[in-house]
């Protein structure tokens, strides 16, 4: 049901009401007021999700330091990073490409993080989760609320970027 202020909407709103998409009706509201909600409240950008499994050539305790540790990071970035294992605090990587919070750690196990996105609302979350694999570490990647517009930047950033360049790094 509509707000009580919607419900017959007077004359010179109505123009700003009616528009072409989807209308919205209801038995006690007459055709001749439909309205597209659309034009009343601002929507924002879809956003997505992305998980995926790789298997990285080393053990969970090894790759937890390549992630955590900027030292490391700039070994197999080859850029200058900004990284604590302490939640609340900022990180950088990739000369301020990727930038957020650090939000929750579990030693050789587990990395949570926010990642920013402009004035995005909705929080994008990181997850990472080491499995030890018989073939070195399986990582659990999980991100969350990408906006539509960058996702698959993000995706072939994970793909090839960021996990190719932890698997070459390994490899070599």
């Amino acid at each position: 049901m509509l707000p009580d202020q919607l419900k017959r909407p007077s004359i010179s709103i109505l123009p700003l009401l009616l528009t072409i998409s989807p209308w919205i009706y209801t038995e006690d509201f007459p055709a001749y007021y439909q309205v597209n909600y659309s034009c009343l409240f601002p929507t924002f950008a879809p956003m997505k999700d992305y998980k995926k499994h790789f298997i990285i050539p080393a053990p969970p305790e090894d790759l937890y330091k390549a992630l955590t540790n900027p030292v490391t990071i700039q070994l197999w970035t080859g850029e200058p990073a900004e990284m604590s294992t302490e939640p609340g605090t900022e990180f950088s990587l990739w000369g301020d490409s990727i930038v957020g919070m650090n939000l929750e750690f579990e030693e050789d196990k587990k990395i949570v993080q926010e990642w920013y996105f402009g004035e995005q609302e909705d929080a994008s979350i990181v997850t990472i989760i080491l499995h030890p694999n018989k073939k070195g570490t399986d990582v659990e990647l999980r991100h969350t609320n990408i906006p539509d517009e960058a996702y698959e930047d993000i995706v072939g950033g994970w793909n090839e970027t960021y996990f190719g360049a932890l698997i070459d790094f390994y490899t070599e």
